[in-house]
């Protein structure tokens, strides 16, 4: 057979011809395979393209190249990503670098910044006059000591606050500095704790940030040293040199010696000041010299100030060191806190005019010039007030207690037309600004006319701020009160959140939070609270026994009305008299004559109220109350007709079914006394009963949970049914007073509590505890603690706390502070001589 792949020629002998011819095309051999050489059988051929040895070579070598190129390519990827990872690293590092950079700046200008608000309150409050006293009055040393204060706070925020941060988070800090900034009415240790709060959040803002200590020591010294050069700060602690005048010794108990000794003692003492010496070195010096150390003015305030300024360089200039010479026994009892208080009270009394009234008196007996003398004692008395400052102030705003009485007396009280125990009285600011103009005259004795003037200014501010002092702490002692709140409170309500029960302002700013999630949500719950206190309240005025709401209530007052018809009408039997007889026949006469219902009227009888009673000749009390509610049921649908005018005659009617029952009522008060009033009771319990029905039945779809609202609406309808509209219009109504309360006090729809104690329980613990929100990420730690303070006010916890604080006062408390607001005036009075004193020196 052929090889179906030979491609030989066939050779054919044709005679002597011989002839080659291709064989048919057959099919091609296999990939591989030919023949070796002419006319040579196919066979695979290796090593041509086809052989698997060479393909797998092949491979092998693409593979290879693939692999090396892959490699190349992800070195240069990796060095790509290190170079971009490097350079967002040195990015990052840079960032960080330029954020600690500005954070120390801030801090070390926050540092600067408290340290020169710390030297602003030592020098113009610290140690003096009561910052409860000298902060509340206007002053040049309080607005300069406001400023420094206003930008410690301003300097806190940039340096404390987050960068990246939100307007929250920067509220949130204003809130906790604005907590711990300086103030110009705070006492020395309140504001000592405040600095040194902020001195060690700043250090510990710096630690955490790896950032070096602050020297406080170092910084304080150096912003001494700079307010040194200021000349004026020098000259208040040591004045230059100048032309020698009359000086008295720190106390104003004694004259000093003569006024131009000592010249090279001072020179002297200036400089060992300027040498630095020691006080003990000075005071040594002064006694080898002959002087007493303690009988020297200045000395003392130039050495304090010198300690407290160990930068300064400068020199010192000394006013005379004169010896004291030997006080009188006056002089040493005025020359304490007792006898200061006594001149201050003397010098009160007199608008200031003490130094005139002493002056001339020393004049008149001794025969020294007027102006010496005046001279004389203006700076005794001005020694005397710098030695005992606090003593000093007392006396003269006692002292103006008596003259300003006086000089309240002496105003008209037709200038107000009203009582002066207001802040803004005419009559209260006129006897303010006359006593201020009066003692700033007194005391200003170079210009009296601008001392008057400033002293009527700052006296009838004074007297504002004193007033409103003592209307302020009338309140504090009295609480939190309002006519509607104490109303509920005797009622029984206790759940009154906080802006309930104190309302304006911070009732509104509840009412705003309310709509907030979480705290609006607790404010809600805390609210239905106090609403179904309110519906309790409601039920303990219609009995004291009630002890439920809703319908268990509804079934508890039932009961109650029940027992007291019981009560009212049990045993009851009277006999029917002549009296009763000839009043019915009356009545009835008038009831058949009425045009066009006399059939009503005899129908009703026979066979509405006649059968009650029967053929009996007595009337029991449950037979009476039977006819009586038939009438009056009687009485309500004619009463319609009439006020509808659908039928004239029909008011006729009403007032004669209206005396068939007070016919009744007359027979049970003569037979039976005791019986109508217990009757009445009933009756009232009993349309009571009905308003709280109605009501309830309103709140059907909150719980069965009324609002005050809702209950106004029933109460209405009741009183109008059985009482009539008159009764109803003048709000001669059940729970009237109540209502209103509750009106004016509780909102108007019935909050729905939903699970805010369950929410923010879940919010604030960590997991471990069973908590969600903060273990979870949902919320940061520090919203989560801001959220929980503001919440705090609104757990059952805090409110009840918040209703101690507000308004649980002991009746002693109460009365003591209507008598401190009582007394308002008297504390304008105090404020008002004491802001005099305090502007005109």
């Amino acid at each position: 057979m052929a090889n179906p792949w030979d491609t030989a020629p066939i050779v054919r002998k044709a005679g002597s011809n011989t002839i080659a011819t291709m064989p048919p095309a057959g099919p091609k051999p296999p990939p591989g395979f030919a023949p070796a050489s002419t006319n040579a059988p196919i066979a695979f051929q290796p090593g041509g393209p086809e052989d698997p040895a060479v393909i797998a070579a092949q491979a092998r070598a693409k593979a290879e190249a693939d692999a090396e190129a892959a490699i190349r390519v992800a070195a240069a990827r990796d060095a790509m990503d290190r170079a971009a990872e490097k350079e967002k690293a040195e990015q990052a590092k840079a960032g960080q670098i330029a954020d600690l950079t500005q954070r120390d700046a801030n801090l070390m200008s926050l540092a600067n910044q408290l340290i020169s608000t710390e030297l602003s309150y030592d020098r113009n409050f610290r140690g003096g006059i009561p910052n409860f006293i000298a902060g509340v009055f206007p002053s040049a040393a309080k607005e300069a000591f406001n400023k420094e204060s206003a930008a410690l706070l301003d300097v806190g925020q940039a340096a404390f606050r987050i960068p990246g941060s939100g307007d929250q988070n920067a509220q949130e800090m204003k809130f906790k500095l604005d907590a711990y900034k300086p103030s110009p009415t705070a006492s020395d240790a309140a504001n000592d704790v405040n600095f040194n709060y902020l001195r060690s959040r700043i250090d510990t803002e710096r630690k955490a940030f790896s950032l070096p200590p602050i020297n406080w020591a170092s910084l304080r010294s150096s912003a001494m040293a700079d307010q040194s050069a200021n000349p004026n700060e020098v000259a208040n602690f040591a004045q230059p040199l100048a032309p020698p005048t009359l000086t008295v010794s720190r106390d104003g108990s004694g004259v000093m010696g003569d006024p131009n000794a000592g010249v090279g003692m001072r020179t002297a003492v200036a400089a060992m000041l300027q040498q630095g010496k020691s006080q003990a070195e000075i005071e040594g010096f002064l006694k080898s010299q002959g002087v007493e150390p303690s009988s020297v003015q200045g000395l003392d305030d130039v050495l304090q100030w010198r300690a407290r300024n160990p930068g300064y360089k400068g020199s010192f200039s000394i006013n005379p060191l004169l010896e004291q010479s030997g006080p009188s026994t006056i002089g040493k009892v005025t020359g304490s806190p007792a006898g200061e208080f006594v001149r201050g009270a003397l010098n009160g009394t007199m608008p200031g005019m003490l130094d005139e009234v002493a002056g001339g008196m020393d004049s008149l007996f001794t025969g020294r010039p007027l102006s010496e003398a005046i001279a004389e004692g203006n700076l005794r008395k001005q020694a005397g007030a710098e030695a005992f400052p606090t003593s000093n102030a007392i006396g003269n705003a006692i002292g103006g207690l008596g003259a300003l009485l006086g000089i309240g007396a002496a105003v008209p009280k037709a200038v107000s037309g009203l009582a002066a125990n207001r802040l803004f009285a005419p009559q209260a600011l006129l006897g303010d600004a006359g006593y201020g103009a009066l003692f700033g005259a007194g005391e200003d004795n170079e210009d009296r006319l601008g001392g008057a003037l400033d002293g009527a200014k700052f006296g009838a501010a004074g007297g504002v701020a004193g007033r409103g002092m003592f209307a302020g702490g009338g309140k504090l002692l009295t609480g939190a009160r309002g006519a509607s709140q104490d109303l509920l409170s005797r009622g029984g309500m206790n759940n009154l959140t906080i802006g309930q029960r104190v309302g304006g302002r911070l009732k509104v700013l509840e009412d705003k939070l309310s709509g907030t999630t979480l705290i609006g949500d607790l404010i809600s719950k805390r609210r239905g609270e106090g609403m179904a206190d309110f519906n309790l309240g409601t039920f303990l005025q219609f009995d004291p026994s009630i002890s439920a709401t809703g319908p268990e209530g509804i079934k508890q007052a039932g009961q109650v009305v029940k027992k007291t018809y019981a009560d009212a009408l049990n045993g009851v039997d009277v006999p029917i008299d002549d009296v009763y007889n000839a009043a019915q026949k009356a009545t009835n006469l008038r009831g058949s004559a009425i045009p066009g219902l006399s059939e009503d009227y005899q129908y009703i009888l026979a066979n509405k109220v006649g059968p009650i009673a029967g053929a009996s000749d007595t009337l029991t009390g449950r037979q009476a109350q039977d006819m009586i509610r038939v009438l009056r049921r009687q009485k309500a649908a004619y009463g319609k007709q009439a006020s509808s005018g659908a039928n004239p005659k029909a008011a006729d009617m009403v007032s004669a079914l209206q005396e068939v029952e007070d016919n009744i009522m007359g027979l049970l008060n003569r037979q039976s006394p005791g019986t109508v009033p217990a009757l009445d009771r009933a009756n009232k319990l009993y349309a009571q009963k009905k308003i709280l029905e109605d009501a309830v039945i309103a709140g059907r779809n909150t719980g069965d949970i009324f609002t005050p609202a809702q209950l106004g609406n029933s109460m209405l309808k009741n009183t109008r049914m059985f009482g009539g509209s008159t009764k109803a219009a003048e709000g001669n109504m059940p729970f009237f007073d109540w209502q209103r309360a509750g009106q004016e006090v509780l909102p108007s729809a019935v909050p729905n509590s939903g699970t805010a104690d369950r929410a923010m329980a879940a919010l604030l613990l960590p997991s471990v505890l069973g908590g969600a929100g903060a273990g979870l990420g949902v919320i940061d730690p520090s919203t989560a603690a801001m959220i929980a303070s503001l919440s705090l006010p609104f757990t059952k916890t805090g409110q009840k706390a918040a209703g101690k604080l507000l308004s649980g006062r002991s009746d002693r408390a109460i009365s003591l502070g209507e008598e401190v607001r009582k007394k308002m005036q008297l504390g304008g009075m105090f404020g008002a001589s004491l802001s005099a004193q305090t502007a005109v020196r």
